[in-house]
């Protein structure tokens, strides 16, 4: 029963950050959208730090992505660095407005859970039953390795066998 609790708790962890990956992906995949807003602002004003502010956001999301892709706390810590230097940017072109308020609420909110997300994508990886976390499938392998254990006069004993029975020889006569 202690196997059967401890998959059941790493399921349960491993599908929340499922879950929570997912939300963060779209939570990024939103964040793209200021790029937009940001050269379109920089063609209007002709202000360098709109500019500035797209190229780290481009950054910021392929960090993302990257994290969420190959599960890597430095990319997620990264990206976290520069969610916070481009939400610290925005706050010094537009002071406490809306947009840098809602930025800083929700993108360091998935910025954080992405990087926590990803230690624990790594502790799990190094558990019992990774990725699954199946006792049905566990039980098999161990069953499947005992098997494959056999003392030489048993395996000698069936490859006899197997060479008599496909010949045919005494059985047909």
């Amino acid at each position: 029963m202690e196997l059967e609790e401890e998959y059941t708790r790493n399921r349960t962890v491993m599908k929340k950050i499922k879950n929570q990956d997912t939300q963060c992906f779209i939570a990024f995949a939103a964040n793209l959208m200021i790029i937009l807003f940001m050269v379109y602002s920089f063609i209007m004003t002709g202000k360098f730090i709109y500019l500035i502010i797209s190229l780290i956001t481009i950054c910021t999301s392929v960090t993302v992505f990257s994290a969420y892709i190959r599960k890597g706390s430095p990319l997620a810590i990264i990206s976290a660095s520069l969610m916070a230097a481009e939400i610290v940017l925005l706050f010094m072109d537009w002071g406490f407005s809306l947009i840098p308020l809602f930025g800083f609420g929700v993108f360091m909110y998935y910025a954080v859970v992405n990087v926590i997300n990803c230690k624990k994508y790594e502790w799990l990886s190094q558990q019992d039953g990774f990725p699954n976390f199946e006792v049905k499938q566990k039980m098999y392998e161990m069953e499947k390795a005992q098997w494959d254990i056999k003392d030489p006069y048993t395996q000698k004993k069936e490859d006899i066998e197997k060479r008599n029975s496909g010949s045919g020889g005494m059985q047909e006569l």
